[in-house]
């Protein structure tokens, strides 16, 4: 549930079909299918033709029809709830709230039209606004599960986790809730960080009948890895996949505990099997780290450039080749370039500042190596590596060509170590790598940076004519929208970024509303030609996997 949860913009993109169904707002329900005989006594309702001018843009003539029926007690709710969505689906947020107030106001111990009306506000951008009008609900109607998972839904989509908790626990404590409500309890406190209570939860279902959700498994891994248990780690792994379940996060997992097992060549396996799923960067960087500890360098090298390849801003690829050529007295200047471009790119950290102190020392450079680790120490007072680093300084420069021993044993949170002597004797250990674990969650300011870097990516793709750059901001799963395929699609955008002249793209008022892996952006877009300008409300719906956000819908109403 909490990553995959319906959308408010599920509910308009369905027209009022979903409004008018007299079910609650969330999802549509079965049809029920009747033979000849009983279709010949239905008589069809008036809201069936103000609907499906909706369903076809009509926007004017459905509202004529819908205003028809507000008159008519039977049916004016349901024609209110219609002109609210043709009000949102027009971009008419202030209407579109009006109208389901009026709608709750006729009827206000209707749970759906609550419902409606927290969606209403999530689509709209306003999670706070939902969540809040969520707890009001909650307040009229405390027994109601689907108002409570609503409002974990939306908790989740601000990133507060530990704010849902205790609104899932009410769910799991419900038996009427099944084994759902128990993994997604379970899921939440891995989480958000409470490992114990979360493997101890999902532990007690890995051992019953029932085969766990794959999200189950895999979240039971990850806190297992946590808690320091690799090997009952690859046990749970190989139980889902014995069940028939596999995922690219699975292998992952499975290769993490390989590693912390010191099954290096096992884990080399797994992560090769991770990237069967799909390239990503993550999987590359790790493929990277067990390579090396296997001591195939090369390969390793190899890895880490290819998750360049697919992101060329990964930090973390950049650190590991740093270190990787930080070994070759023949690749320190190109060791010292990766460097440089971590820290540069990266946000500040001591692991980078100290990557690059070790190849400073390494190029002996001892003044410059000093700064870096005394700025590792500063982001990081208890940095292990840049205190040990320093003290094998000591006060005699490093000898130039001071040799540097290989990357050996990666692990999950501290993926690399080797050692280099120093002029003096003493041992100095390199430099920690950096390796993001797998099933770690990101907080939601960083996943709200990274989306607004992506979308400056494509905003300058798209004004520099970067076609590659440009097309590559959309994923596979891109639903053009206009019933033409992806391919037709890439064609005409090709065709129209191939027409000479200077195009200008503008993106104002931003705003980002992230739940896990799905995001949305809704901003004023202005776009300027030599020919040509318009100024527009785009919203561009998100999908974050291994190699990062990619669009996968896109929405436009032209303001002027």
């Amino acid at each position: 549930m909490l990553k995959n949860a319906p959308s408010c913009r599920r509910l308009i993109a369905a027209g009022a079909l979903v409004l008018l169904s007299g079910a609650a707002p969330v999802a549509a329900g079965p049809v029920q299918l009747v033979n000849p005989e009983q279709a010949a006594g239905l008589t069809p309702s008036p809201l069936d033709e103000p609907t499906r001018l909706l369903q076809d843009g009509r926007y004017a003539d459905a509202e004529a029809g819908f205003l028809n029926l507000l008159s008519q007690p039977e049916h004016a709710v349901k024609a209110m709830l219609g002109m609210a969505a043709s009000a949102q689906a027009r971009g008419r947020n202030e209407a579109a709230r009006d109208w389901l107030k009026r709608a709750l106001a006729e009827s206000p111990d209707d749970v759906g039209l609550h419902r409606a009306e927290a969606r209403l506000l999530i689509d709209q951008g306003d999670t706070t606004g939902a969540i809040t009008a969520l707890e009001s609900s909650l307040q009229a109607f405390p027994t109601e599960p689907d108002i409570r998972r609503d409002l974990v839904v939306a908790l989740s989509r601000e990133g507060r986790i530990g704010d849902a908790i205790p609104h899932l626990r009410r769910l799991a404590d419900d038996p009427a809730n099944g084994i759902e409500a128990q993994a997604e309890l379970g899921i939440a406190l891995i989480a958000a960080g409470k490992f114990d209570e979360g493997v101890t939860l999902l532990e007690e279902m890995a051992t019953g009948r029932t085969p766990m959700p794959l999200e189950a498994s895999e979240a039971l891994a990850h806190g297992l890895l946590q808690q320091g248990r690799a090997a009952r780690a690859n046990e749970v792994v190989h139980k889902a996949l014995n069940e028939g379940k596999d995922s690219q996060r699975l292998r992952l997992l499975q290769g993490d505990a390989m590693i912390a097992a010191g099954g290096f060549e096992q884990a080399v396996m797994a992560y090769r099997k991770a990237l069967n799923f799909r390239r990503a960067p993550l999987a590359e960087l790790k493929l990277g780290h067990a390579l090396a500890a296997a001591g195939d360098e090369s390969g390793a090298e190899q890895a880490y450039r290819r998750a360049l390849e697919l992101d060329a801003g990964y930090v973390p690829a950049m650190n590991n080749l740093a270190m990787l050529k930080a070994g070759d007295t023949a690749s320190l200047d190109e060791a010292l370039a990766w460097a440089e471009q971590a820290v540069a790119a990266g946000p500040a950290a001591a692991a980078l500042y100290d990557t690059l102190g070790w190849v400073r020392q390494q190029r002996g450079e001892t003044v410059l190596a000093r700064e870096a680790y005394a700025r590792a120490l500063a982001l990081d007072p208890g940095h292990r590596a840049s205190k040990d680093h320093l003290a094998a300084l000591g006060s005699a420069p490093l000898a130039a060509n001071a040799p540097a021993g290989p990357v050996v044993e990666p692990v999950e949170q501290t993926p690399a170590s080797a050692a280099s002597r120093t002029a003096s004797g003493v041992v100095a250990k390199a430099p920690v790598a950096l390796a993001p674990q797998p099933a770690a969650v990101p907080t939601l300011e960083t996943r709200r940076a990274n989306l607004r870097d992506r979308l400056e990516r494509w905003r300058a793709a798209w004004q520099g004519k970067d076609l590659d750059t440009y097309l590559g901001a959309y994923g596979d799963a891109f639903d053009p929208g206009d019933g033409s395929s992806l391919s037709a699609w890439k064609s005409l955008r090709a065709k129209r970024l191939g027409k000479p002249g200077r195009i200008e793209v503008i993106v104002d008022k931003l705003e980002i509303d992230v739940q896990g892996d799905q995001a949305t952006t809704r901003f004023e877009q202005g776009y300027q030609s030599s020919n040509y300008r318009d100024r527009s409300l785009k919203t561009l719906e998100w999908a974050r996997g291994e190699s990062g956000w990619v669009i996968v819908a896109e929405r436009s109403t032209l303001i002027r």
